[in-house]
């Protein structure tokens, strides 16, 4: 910042501003040319009424020759002013004949003879004080106040007696690039792997891709895996060493596959080497849509599975085809226990009737005497009447997956909620868990969570349990028994379909620690003959490995990072690129700075879906301030296996630095609410899907930003591309994209702008293979039809709203997404904010008020 001062010796009385208001208010002033200066003159104001025992006067402006002024030579002329400050004698400021009330904050006392006023004038570059950059006027008496030097001709903190701010209304002109060379990057590159927890996630067999995997299972000789294809087929590939699987059995023409439906579960037997399989079928009754099938089938001895065999053990109807449960695990007591939905009613009524089989973990006794096809196990809770024989436990949403800890033949079944929590449950016989009561440990009334209304007697809590700011389907893996990672053995390890994720979660302590994130979507694990587990990603069709893997650490404080000044951290290091985006995520209204750092010699890939793929090796930082109070610092690192890393920096009060860390942090930083997120939240928006990055688009970087090396503005693409950036020129047809605006520009149109604001703050989950409910597409360029959310029903609550819609043409309070953007409990959407947007539920509302229909 460029600071230029004058001084004029006049006694201190009272100080006010003519333009600003003595409180230092904002003046927005006329734009100017690149170089235009801010200057300052003084001059005596005889006694009046302004003044009556007389002062000075401070005016301020642009040299920018407006008024009838000369541009560029140095003298401030009257048209030229922007702002006057007042000083006056002996005054206690009470007259302000500017039309302020006069008060200035100062004690009104008279000074003292010869002290000198000392103005201070200092540039702003553009920001959030000012978008286009500005200047800041300060006055005071060099006194020596506040710990100052008196007589010093310098204006220390404690003598500043006024402060004006003006700030340039529009922005100034663009060159043809906005940086003259490429920046050396020297310091800040992806450190370590993509995994800094200590466990991996490995391709277990590179040249194996499947089909929407939903289960994996190996057999009871420890030789041969089997993998479930959700649209009906059976894979089965060699344990060790496998390159290619084979189809063990084809029931896509029986199967009923789609959204939660389809072949879902599978288990062998353990001593006679027979498969069970459960499956969605379709049911042609009135009043039913899907039954969910149990059969059994036999095994040739060349590993594939002989259809002719079939035997049904149940046959369970429901009124939906989804919330359909699947899970099957063979019990430390021999009998075979079965997770069950609830179908997908709601109110979900079926979970707590005893008689009825959905909703319930059930057990059966597949080796009975005789030709039935299965026994009940004489312990079964509701043996004795009471309820379905079979019913092992009940009041369950979608029992997902379950598994059994070898080590103490305990139960654990991940539960997937509806709006709000995802559980984890210990499993007892006749245990009671709750849905749709309850919702994790909390009570429900009628679609949403609402604590302390309801009876929880007779209710088992879950052992664990999340809100879906951190993912949306619980997927239960598996209590780690094996060797190879010695400090994850006792610890229940699970993830979560929607994000991505893996945690651990430890019975001992309670504790529940982050493992490792995918970044796809965990549809399944597995367990082999050493108890190591496997994963399965259902949107890229792979399966991985739970590895060991050393931990490189970040570094505790991000002054040590290289990507900021280690003397300075309040600067980026001198390998930023700085960027702005056309439509910005909405964070609690927090000032963000934006820098790419590309590794040396390595250029961006502009494809022609308008994606800017960075290369290996680098990084995005983005920085968050509330009036000018460094808040928090994000780091997203592009590691060599093409997979991204994430961190949270966040800033030390006396932003001298700011520090790791790991898990959500909840703060207040110049009076607004702030959330730091942990590193398992971060994944959430920077998802596969959504491309990581997010930012990295063309139609999100064809804007012009402004260089602070340079003082220029610029278009961002054509600068990139002038300092040899990209790899080659951007593809023609990139041109042709639709153009995003910025959602509050008044001169775009108001389904653009929109729809601008929904891709930004909604379609990094709602889009396909993302982690939002449903299959609303909130990506900008759809037509309104292809977003599916017109006159669409909604998936989760309704609020008690009648003909509630996702979005209701013309009617914001019929439609969901308008009431979700608009609360700030559970249920507000997007979920990693404190406050609303309300200049964005504004623009949704007029946009929903201005469809006349879903064309």
């Amino acid at each position: 910042m460029e600071i230029t001062r004058t001084r004029a010796g006049i006694l201190f009385g009272a100080l006010m501003s003519a333009a600003c208001g003595s409180d230092g208010g904002v003046t927005m002033v006329t734009d100017a040319g690149p170089a235009a200066r801010w200057l300052v003159r003084t001059a005596e104001e005889p006694p009046g009424d302004r003044c009556p025992d007389g002062g000075i006067s401070v005016r301020a402006g642009l040299d920018d020759g407006a008024g009838g002024g000369i541009a560029f030579d140095g003298e401030l002329q009257e048209g030229e002013v922007q702002d006057v400050a007042y000083i006056c004698n002996g005054s206690d400021g009470s007259d302000g004949s500017d039309g302020s009330d006069g008060s200035d904050g100062s004690d009104g006392s008279d000074g003292s003879d010869g002290v000198p006023v000392v103005v201070d004038l200092v540039e702003l570059e553009p920001g959030e004080r000012c978008e286009f950059g500005g200047s800041l006027v300060r006055v005071g008496l060099d006194d020596g106040d506040g710990d100052g030097t008196a007589g010093d001709e310098i204006l220390q903190e404690g003598e500043v007696d006024s402060t004006h701010e003006l700030c340039r209304q529009t922005r100034p002109p663009t060159v043809a690039t906005g940086l003259l060379a490429r920046p050396t990057n020297t310091t800040c590159t992806a450190i370590g792997t993509s995994r800094t927890q200590g466990v991996a996630l490995e391709r277990a067999f590179p040249d194996i891709t499947l089909q929407q995997p939903v289960g994996m299972v190996i057999d009871p000789s420890g030789n041969r895996w089997y993998a479930i294809e959700q649209q009906g087929r059976v894979m089965t590939f060699p344990a060790a060493g496998a390159s290619t699987a084979t189809i063990a059995l084809d029931l896509t023409d029986q199967v009923f596959s789609g959204y939660e439906n389809g072949l879902i579960g599978i288990t062998f037997h353990p001593t006679d080497g027979s498969v069970f399989l459960y499956f969605t079928e379709h049911e042609t009754r009135t009043g039913f849509e899907a039954r969910q099938v149990l059969a059994r089938y036999d095994v040739r001895v060349d590993g594939t599975i002989d259809r002719t065999t079939e035997e049904r053990l149940l046959v369970i109807p429901q009124s939906k085809p989804d919330h359909n449960g699947g899970a099957l695990q063979f019990g430390p007591d021999g009998f075979l226990y079965v997770s069950v939905g609830d179908g997908g009613d709601f109110p979900a009524t079926t979970p707590q009737d005893p008689f009825d089989l959905n909703g319930k973990i059930l057990r059966i006794d597949v080796d009975p005497p005789g030709a039935l096809p299965y026994a009940i196990p004489p312990s079964n809770p509701f043996v004795g009447g009471g309820g379905a024989p079979e019913v092992f436990a009940l009041g369950f949403r979608n029992p997902w997956r379950m598994a059994f800890d070898p080590a103490t033949d305990e139960l654990w079944v991940g539960d997937v909620g509806l709006t709000s929590y995802e559980e984890l449950d210990r499993v007892v016989a006749g245990g009671n868990y709750g849905w749709d009561t309850m919702e994790g440990n909390h009570c429900r009334q009628e679609d949403i969570v609402a604590d302390g209304t309801c009876s929880t007697t007779g209710f088992v809590t879950p052992e664990f349990e999340y809100k879906h700011a951190f993912g949306c389907a619980i997927t239960m893996g598996y209590p780690y028994r094996g060797s190879a990672i010695p400090e994850m053995v006792g610890k229940i390890v699970y993830g979560d379909f929607c994000q991505g994720m893996v945690w651990a979660y430890d019975p001992a302590t309670g504790s529940n620690r982050f493992v490792v994130d995918r970044l796809g979507t965990v549809s399944s694990f597995a367990r082999d003959a050493d108890g190591e587990l496997y994963m399965l990603d259902w949107f890229l069709g792979t399966i991985h490995k739970l590895v060991p893997e050393a931990d490189p650490g970040m570094p505790e404080r991000l002054s040590m990072t290289g990507c900021v000044d280690p003397a300075d951290p309040l600067r980026a290091a001198e390998g930023a690129i700085p960027y702005t985006v056309n439509a910005s995520f909405f964070s609690d209204d927090a000032y963000k700075q934006r820098y790419l750092f590309l590794p040396e010699g390595e250029t961006i890939f502009p494809a022609s879906n308008g994606n800017l793929v960075v290369p290996p090796g680098s990084v995005l930082m983005k920085t968050f301030d509330f009036e000018g109070q460094r808040a928090e610092t994000r780091i997203l690192q592009k590691h060599e296996d093409g997979e991204w890393s994430m961190y949270s920096y966040q800033w030390l009060p006396d932003q001298s630095d700011a520090i790791l860390i790991d898990t959500p942090v909840d703060t207040n930083v110049n009076g607004h609410d702030w959330t730091l997120p942990g590193r398992d939240q971060c994944v959430q928006c920077h998802s596969t899907p959504a491309g990581v990055s997010i930012a990295m688009s063309f139609q999100q970087l064809d804007a012009v930003g402004y260089y602070p090396e340079t003082g220029q503005w610029a278009n961002q693409i054509d600068t990139l591309e002038a300092i040899g950036a990209f790899r080659f020129t951007p593809p023609a047809e990139l041109d042709d994209l639709p153009e995003m605006p910025d959602p509050y520009d008044p001169t775009a149109s108001l389904d653009d702008r929109a729809r601008s604001w929904l891709n930004t703050n909604c379609a990094y989950c709602h889009r396909p293979g993302g982690s939002g409910y449903g299959p609303a597409d909130y990506r900008f360029g759809n037509t309104l039809l292809e977003t599916n959310v017109c006159d669409q029903n909604p998936i989760g609550s309704k609020f008690g709203i009648i003909d509630a819609k996702v979005i209701a043409p013309g009617d914001p309070d019929r439609s969901m997404l308008y009431q979700r953007i608009s609360r700030t409990d559970s249920y507000r959407m997007h979920p990693y904010r404190n406050t609303v947007d309300e200049p964005g539920r504004e623009l949704i509302g007029a946009w929903i008020r201005s469809l006349e229909g879903c064309d």
